[in-house]
């Protein structure tokens, strides 16, 4: 039988007593005593489980140094070669500053967000544009990251095989690409935020530690005579590699068509992930320090393998990953330190892809608690496979993975980082301006901004000819294409 006290009341509210409970009567709101305690633990629960989801700042730093780097460490080289090697370590440092510059222009744009709403790089185009701003973002970080994932199976797969063998499971290069998406699968139901990923980042970086500065010196070492004497032979044309010793500036009778391809831009800060990582930040103010730190990393983790090749052996050289140092400990370790950082760029640009298509199709009428809640293992099957399958189909199809670089480089990875960004800039200054609104605008330097949009635009229109070109020039027949 429900007892009822009718004099009951909390602060000035009608309050109706019924046995172990309250319900209060507030501007026609019942609340429910006991809901408000379990809503209260639930909110309690999950405030911890994003804590144990934040990142710590040198957790930022593996992740952003790693990605992207740490398994293309050998494909810095060859610019270096081209540039020489007194200009090509300046050109590159410049170009380090000038990518931080606009990553950490992204940092102000999210912590300038009201109410902290920028948790996607798709955000940071409506701060700066609106509407439109976040469909062009969003736009190019999925094509970025789904045109990405397919060339790191590629390269995981090449690593591996190398590994065994060229001739193992019968040469058929598709066994391999299956064993590598089975690891992949598992990975991708395993970690399922950023943070269960630094473990792997650190792995990753350690190895590009080692892989720069030991290892690579050695086997570049090891093979100086070879080079020298004319024995060591490019593995797709057949000529051979060595053409003169090293130049401080440019290789002899550059042409410019070859020097602007010589500039891989490789070297760059993980600009897609600022927003999706700095929102999970434990300290989000020390964001950009990291980046700062995570970009020096890198430098180094470039510059000196490509230094040591340079001046042991000459100016040309096919890249590095392409060298057959034949099947011993030395080779046999730096394939396998190439290939963890793929495990690592294929799982991080997952993150983000899985993100967005869960967010649109799987919870888009879930709150933000009920969407980051760990899934079930039904769910997380949902949410990873259509990647996953997408990234084995590609990979299987397309004959050459440099197509893939070359239009994803062009269309999305250099705006992406670059010009995009700061045209956006441009744009939101004269939107605001128009408006008469100073107090929304982001301060930064115009000049900066200029050379990124100038630069950026022209490199992006020189790798978009050289995919073109490519393209065309590709072989399209489905003739091998498992075992090919």
């Amino acid at each position: 039988m429900a007892s009822f006290n009718n004099n009951a009341s909390v602060s000035g509210r009608t309050a109706l007593v019924v046995d172990d409970f309250t319900m209060e009567f507030s501007g026609g709101i019942i609340a429910n005593d006991k809901d408000n305690g379990k809503n209260l633990k639930t909110n309690q629960d999950n405030d911890n489980n994003n804590k144990r989801k934040q990142l710590t700042f040198w957790e930022i730093v593996a992740i952003q140094a790693s990605y992207s780097s740490a398994a293309n460490i050998f494909q810095i080289p060859t610019m270096i070669g081209i540039w020489g090697y007194v200009l090509g370590p300046i050109l590159f440092g410049l170009w380090f500053v000038l990518v931080y510059y606009i990553a950490a222009f992204v940092c102000d744009v999210v912590a300038a967000s009201p109410h902290q709403r920028c948790q996607h790089y798709s955000g940071v185009g409506y701060e700066l544009m609106g509407q439109h701003g976040r469909q062009l973002f969003r736009t190019v970080q999925l094509v970025n990251m789904l045109l990405y994932i397919p060339s790191v199976l590629v390269s995981a797969q090449e690593a591996l095989r190398t590994i065994f063998g060229e001739d193992s499971l019968n040469g058929c290069v598709g066994y391999w690409k299956l064993i590598v998406f089975a690891i992949l699968f598992v990975i991708l139901q395993v970690v399922k935020n950023f943070k269960e990923s630094s473990w792997l980042a650190f792995a990753s970086l350690a190895m590009a530690f080692l892989q720069a500065c030991i290892f690579a010196p050695i086997l570049i070492a090891s093979q100086q005579e070879e080079y020298k004497d004319n024995t060591l032979l490019s593995p797709d044309t057949g000529e051979i590699l060595n053409k003169g010793p090293a130049q401080p500036f440019l290789y002899p009778d550059a042409d410019w068509w070859t020097v602007m391809m010589g500039f891989i831009p490789y070297g760059f800060t993980g600009t897609f992930l600022v927003a999706e990582t700095m929102s999970v930040a434990k300290d989000p103010t020390c964001y950009k320090k990291a980046l700062a730190y995570s970009m020096g990393i890198m430098y180094i983790l470039y510059m000196v393998p490509a230094l040591c090749v340079v001046l042991l052996w000459g100016w040309n050289f096919d890249y590095l990953l392409n060298i057959d140092f034949g099947q011993g400990w030395g080779s046999i370790i730096v394939q396998l330190f190439i290939f963890v950082p793929n495990l690592l760029d294929f799982l991080l640009s997952c993150l983000v892809v899985n993100d967005s298509f869960r967010r649109r199709f799987i919870d888009r009428n879930c709150n933000d608690e009920e969407a980051n809640a760990n899934p079930s293992i039904g769910k997380q099957l949902l949410i990873t496979s259509p990647t996953l399958l997408f990234s084995l189909v590609v990979a299987t199809v397309v004959p050459n993975f440099e197509t893939l670089i070359g239009i994803n480089v062009s269309a999305a990875l250099l705006p992406g980082i670059t010009w995009m960004i700061s045209a956006a800039w441009f744009v939101s200054m004269r939107r605001n301006k128009n408006n008469n609104d100073s107090n929304t605008m982001l301060k930064s330097s115009a000049i900066l901004q200029t050379i990124s949009l100038v630069v950026g635009f022209g490199l992006s229109i020189v790798w978009f000819v050289a995919f073109v070109q490519g393209f065309i020039g590709e072989d399209w027949s489905a003739k091998g294409i498992f075992c090919g």
